[in-house]
C-alpha cells in the first residue's frame, strides 16, 4: 500500500459534524426556550437575547454578537475546511475556536437549568454536543494526518 505523497490536511468528516452541530444549535436558539407559566409564553433564547430595553439598544446589539458572532466563527470555519480542506493552521483554530465556543455556550446553559425549559434548550444542548463530537473527530483526524505525513519513504516500502 503506497502513502499519499500530498500535503492534504486532514479528512472533512469532523469539519461536516462541527458544521451540523452550529446549524443544530441556530435552530434550538429559535424554538421556545422557557416555559413561563404566568405569561402563557415560551419565549426562544434568540428573542430573550435580541429584545431588550426601549433606551438600551446596547442591549440589542450585544444580544447579537452573543448569540451569533462567534457561532458564525466556528461555523464560516467549519464550512472552510469542508470545501477546500483546511491547511493545519485552519484546523488548530477551528479546534480552538470550538472548544471555546463550546464551553461557553455550556455555562450560558447552565444558568438557565433553574427555570422551566422548552424544547429549544434541549436542541440547542445537542447542538453542542455535536459541537464537541465534531472537534474530537477532527482531533483524531488531524493526528493520524500528521503520523501518516511523518512516514519516511523507506517505512512505506517495507509495509508493502
Amino acid at each position: 500500500m503506497h502513502a499519499r505523497s500530498d500535503r492534504r490536511g486532514p479528512g472533512r468528516a469532523g469539519h461536516a459534524v462541527i458544521l451540523a452541530g452550529v446549524v443544530g444549535f441556530l435552530i434550538g436558539s429559535f424554538l421556545p426556550f422557557y416555559d413561563l407559566a404566568l405569561t402563557d409564553e415560551s419565549p426562544s433564547f434568540a428573542r430573550q437575547m435580541l429584545t431588550g430595553l426601549p433606551e438600551t439598544p446596547g442591549w440589542e446589539v450585544g444580544g447579537i454578537l452573543m448569540l451569533f458572532a462567534a457561532t458564525a466563527v466556528v461555523g464560516v470555519m467549519a464550512a472552510i475546511g469542508l470545501g477546500a480542506g483546511a491547511r493545519d493552521s485552519a484546523t488548530q483554530t477551528l479546534i480552538g475556536a470550538a472548544v471555546a465556543w463550546s464551553i461557553t455556550w455550556v455555562g450560558a446553559l447552565l444558568r438557565s437549568t433553574g427555570f422551566s425549559v422548552e424544547i429549544g434548550f434541549f436542541v440547542m444542548w445537542v447542538g453542542i454536543g455535536v459541537v464537541v463530537v465534531g472537534t474530537v473527530i477532527v482531533i483524531r483526524q488531524t493526528r493520524r494526518a500528521a503520523r501518516g505525513s511523518d512516514a519516511s519513504p523507506s517505512d512505506v516500502r517495507r509495509s508493502d
